[in-house]
């Protein structure tokens, strides 16, 4: 025979307030569980120690179908076999599933996992966000942190803060996508420093796509830094340029290809137009006036302190090499080669010094010096011209002319009354391009030397004679002279 079970109500008024309390409750009036006080603050108490509420159980179709629903509404959803509240802004999952493996907290049989305004906490209970395992903010290099909906994670052991492994091996078997809409924000900040203080940047990824190391606003796609470097031309980067700058002592970019094959080149620079500037070296501020070093222009003229070559090479101070050879035009200020230059033309403004002269063609300079030959179709030179031998298939212009000029003099006393004829000759492997002679001191004895010849010697065209009288009657000095070269 089936018992039945009395189900026993207690309605309670309280005062003239019209407010009721109730309890449902299966154990009988005298029993110690139904004579338990009603508690003040409830409206609603249910008694059993052999039953339990069971909610209403709506499929996720019949729960969506709803209308009007007020916040607070508790169902079970059979659907997903969870209990589900409504909030203000919508149904909300309230416990795991009911065929969960163990009743034992899933996250942590040890920790703490809180939910709270619609955030969940693991190791705590006062999340900072959405999901977080910290209640403080982390702050990036420019003072921003994370927002109500992030997820926040903080790490205090050894090893790395997070961790993303995906084993597949297909073409799709991705890392990690970071994607944000605002096309001025910043997609990725990996940075430096304590939790609630702002970072120093390190690596940055721009919405632009723009990508800062060191810094939070890089100039262009790779920059370090967030201004841009002037050319001596003006120009400078643009937004696809590779902008970097330093301060330390060094050089600020090294290249290094340790290959040993014939491929195992350095460095490329190509430009499309042919009227830019392929490589400019200058100094001078990052973002101001620059002073011309090296210039390259895509016209291959090369322009060493100057910006605008006007020839292949075209050079503003001095060129010093070992050996200098060009098969065109030299134009130069200044011109210094300790060895051979050979040039179709050479046109310096300056001075000209080399051991060794060659030009097929004309030699136009201020001042020509060579420890060895010059050898030129016309030498024009507005200066003084030094070498140890100058051939010269045309016409020699000079300011000055010393090839390797001696001068040979000696003194005689001229007794009075007489007449005497004084020869110097000039050493082995020079000739006689000049000489004189006459009185030695310049005085008033001078009146008594009368010199009746002075010129090529006669008898040896590599000497000098001077023929000089002495019409005094005192014995007077006198000296005779020769100008010797090496010219051919």
């Amino acid at each position: 025979m089936k018992k039945l079970h009395v189900i026993t109500i207690y309605l309670l008024l309280i005062g003239g307030s019209g407010m009721a309390q109730m309890r449902i409750s299966d154990k009988p009036a005298s029993s110690t569980l139904a004579s338990t006080t009603l508690n003040a603050n409830s409206l609603l108490e249910l008694e059993s120690s052999t039953r339990a509420l069971l909610l209403p159980r709506l499929t996720q179709t019949q729960i969506d179908a709803m209308q009007g629903v007020p916040a607070g509404m508790l169902v079970y959803n059979s659907t997903t076999n969870l209990l589900n509240i409504r909030s203000n802004t919508g149904w909300v999952t309230l416990a795991q599933a009911a065929n969960a493996a163990s009743a034992t907290n899933p996250w942590s049989s040890s920790g703490t996992v809180a939910y709270t305004n619609q955030t969940v906490g693991i190791g705590i209970n006062n999340p900072f966000s959405r999901l977080a395992n910290t209640s403080a903010n982390t702050l990036d290099s420019q003072g921003f942190g994370a927002n109500p909906e992030s997820l926040s994670w903080r790490a205090t052991q050894p090893g790395y803060a997070g961790v993303f492994q995906n084993s597949g091996t297909l073409t799709n078997n991705n890392g990690l996508l970071v994607k944000v809409t605002a096309s001025n924000s910043t997609a990725l900040e990996v940075g430096q420093g304590t939790q609630g203080a702002n970072a120093t940047p390190l690596l940055v990824v721009k919405s632009n796509g723009r990508v800062g190391i060191g810094t939070n606003n890089p100039f262009s796609q790779l920059a370090n830094n967030s201004g841009n470097t002037t050319g001596t031309d003006g120009n400078g980067g643009n937004s696809g340029s590779f902008s970097w700058s330093v301060t330390q002592p060094g050089y600020a970019g090294q290249i290094y290809n340790g290959g040993t094959s014939a491929s195992s080149n350095g460095l490329v620079v190509k430009v499309n137009s042919n009227s830019a500037t392929a490589f400019d070296v200058a100094q001078g501020a990052q973002n101001g006036a620059a002073t011309p070093l090296l210039t390259v222009k895509s016209s291959g003229r090369v322009g060493i302190g100057t910006s605008t070559p006007q020839s292949p090479l075209d050079v503003i101070g001095t060129i010093s090499a070992s050996t200098l050879n060009v098969n065109g035009t030299i134009s130069t200020g200044t011109l210094d080669v300790n060895g051979v230059i050979s040039a179709g033309t050479l046109g310096v403004n300056g001075a000209i010094s080399a051991s060794t002269l060659g030009v097929n063609g004309a030699i136009s300079t201020g001042t020509l010096s060579a420890s060895g030959a010059i050898s030129a179709s016309s030498l024009d030179v507005n200066g003084i011209i030094s070498a140890s031998t100058l051939n010269v298939n045309g016409t020699i212009s000079a300011g000055a002319f010393n090839m390797g000029i001696q001068y040979i003099y000696e003194d005689y006393t001229q007794q009075a009354g007489y007449i005497f004829k004084y020869v110097k000759t000039c050493p082995s492997g020079t000739k006689v391009i000049g000489g004189g002679g006459g009185h030695r001191d310049l005085n008033t004895a001078a009146d008594d030397i009368v010199v009746n010849y002075t010129g090529p010697d006669p008898v040896n065209a590599n000497a000098w004679a001077v023929i000089v009288k002495n019409i005094g009657t005192s014995d007077r000095g006198v000296r005779a002279y020769v100008i010797c070269a090496k010219v051919q």
